[in-house]
This record gives structure tokens, C-alpha cells and sequence, in this order.
């Protein structure tokens, strides 16, 4: 397998008007220089195959965007190169609002001959490497958020998509090189707007509510287990009075989103982000067998 537990991606960065993604050391001694083979666009979470090496990207962009791979010359050395792709799902244009559920539709990729055309020439819309895969007949998607590896499959979502632009969330096979929409959110009056997502020590899909439409007050940590059944698993609910950096916490707090989740080595702990304004939280058990 590929070893990357000692390097970090950020693709923070990415979302800045140089769009490009850097590597980085975790002990803040480097000297990041940009991963030019990855693309120039509006990059947003990363997730890596640890057999291959090969790393799958989303892009947050608005009214299409790509789903990408990059394939690297030297697995394990993103510096050394490789080759940029986005995925074409077969006789399928667009996977935006008409959608099946666990309908399986086969897929492959297109290559980006040039990722550093961040533009349409003459333009500044930071759609240059979309608009070379959608050329190529790969297929559009929209706001494409976090990104997942999980035993052989990637999972990303798409915080506004689906019949009711609320939400889906997309399974890619790599052996079988097939896509599916696990699961589509009812509409903006239930859990919607999936965002970051990880698989749990206890093999469920962790996902952060973005709630766009409606009332944003209290958001949901929710969980997708292996049978598809979406359950809640915390909610934003502060009851705090005091203030930081010119923020009532309360208010803030509970009208933010979730921002990220990780889990400590054991599986013990669960480290999630409040976006607003921003803070950590520590989660822990004891844990019940089939939940987060």
C-alpha cells in the first residue's frame, strides 16, 4: 500500500484565486510549492486510494462541475507528476436533479490535457478544466463537496443536487468502475446539504449537514449506515451567553454548519469542526455497535 499518513493536502488553498492544490508537512517545517498536474479550478475535498495511490478530487463550482482523479507518475509522490481525469458516466450528460437511486451506470475517464487552463480563454470564470472534460462527453455534476475511501469505493456529495436541490450522495466503484446515488435528501424540511463525510471505525458514513434553504438554526452530524438508513446522530444547539472575537457564541453558533470530521487512530474519540466561528469539538463513547 501507499503510505501518506505523514503528509497533508491542502486544498484550502486550492479555494483562493490561484486554485491550485499544495502538500504539507504536519510539523510546519516545508516549503510547499503548488501540485501543477492537479489542476487550477475550485477544488474541495480529496480522498486517496492507499493501494494505488491514485487521488480522487471534487470540485465545488456552480452550475457544473467535475469529478476527478488524478493518476500519479510515482505513487506516493504527487510532486513527481501525473496524469489529471474526469469522469464520464456513460449516455449520462448531466447528474444533477433527474436521478435514480442505486441504479448502477457505467462510467470512465476523460483526460485534462491541460490542468493549468484554470479559464475559458479570455475570461476569468475558473471554469477552464470543467468545460475540457464536459467537451470531452464527461458528465456534470454541481457543488460537489466531501470525498471518502471506503473498502474499494469512493463516496462524494453534492450539497444542492437532486429533485429538490437538497442534497445527493454518490457511490463510485474503482473495480467495477461504476456509479450510483446512494442516497437523496426528501428536501430542505429534513436533513439536507451533505458536505464533508468520513467513514466511522464502525464502517457508517458520517455526514455534515449544510443546510442552504430554509431555516440553518441547528444542523445535524447524521450517519448513513451500510443499509442506507440516514439517522442523526448530534445537533448545533448551543446554550452558551458568552462572546469571542466579536461573536455572540449563541447566535453564531447555532446557525452554523458542521465542518469536518476525523477519528482518533483507536476509534475512541471523534474530533468534529463548528464552522462559526469556528472551534473543535471532542466526541466520545462508549459507542453502540452498528452507529457512529
Amino acid at each position: 500500500g501507499i503510505e501518506n499518513r505523514q503528509k497533508l493536502w491542502d486544498l484550502s488553498g486550492a479555494r483562493q484565486s490561484h486554485g491550485h492544490v499544495f502538500e504539507v508537512d504536519p510539523s510546519g517545517v516545508s516549503a510547499p510549492e503548488p501540485l501543477w498536474d492537479m489542476g487550477q479550478m475550485y477544488h474541495e475535498a480529496v480522498a486517496v486510494d492507499p493501494e494505488s495511490g491514485m487521488v480522487y478530487l471534487t470540485e465545488d463550482q456552480s452550475p457544473y462541475a467535475g469529478f476527478y482523479r488524478f493518476i500519479p507518475n510515482v505513487p506516493g509522490n504527487l510532486g513527481a507528476g501525473g496524469q489529471l481525469q474526469m469522469l464520464r458516466v456513460a449516455d449520462v450528460s448531466e447528474l444533477i436533479a433527474d436521478v435514480r437511486l442505486f441504479e448502477a451506470m457505467d462510467a470512465d475517464w476523460v483526460d485534462i490535457d491541460e490542468p493549468m487552463r484554470g479559464h475559458t480563454p479570455g475570461t476569468h470564470d475558473g471554469r477552464g478544466v470543467v468545460n475540457q472534460g464536459l467537451k470531452q462527453g464527461a458528465t456534470a455534476f454541481r457543488s460537489l463537496e466531501g470525498c471518502s475511501w471506503h473498502q474499494g469505493s469512493v463516496y462524494f456529495t453534492s450539497k444542492d443536487s437532486g429533485a429538490n436541490d437538497s442534497g445527493l450522495i454518490f457511490r463510485l466503484d474503482t473495480g467495477n468502475s461504476r456509479l450510483e446515488v446512494i442516497h437523496e435528501s426528501p428536501g430542505h424540511g429534513g436533513f439536507s446539504g451533505p458536505d464533508n463525510i468520513i467513514f466511522s471505525p464502525r464502517g457508517n458514513l458520517v455526514i455534515c449537514e449544510d443546510r442552504e434553504a430554509g431555516d440553518p438554526t441547528g444542523q445535524y452530524l447524521a450517519g448513513l449506515s451500510p443499509l442506507g438508513e440516514l439517522y442523526a446522530f448530534c445537533q448545533i444547539n448551543p446554550l452558551m451567553k458568552a462572546s469571542y472575537a466579536g461573536h455572540k457564541l449563541g447566535r453564531s453558533m447555532i446557525r452554523s454548519e458542521w465542518a469536518g470530521v476525523c477519528f482518533s487512530p483507536d476509534g475512541v474519540w471523534m474530533f468534529v469542526n463548528v464552522y462559526s466561528p469556528g472551534f473543535t469539538c471532542a466526541i466520545t463513547g462508549p459507542w453502540i455497535d452498528g452507529l457512529i
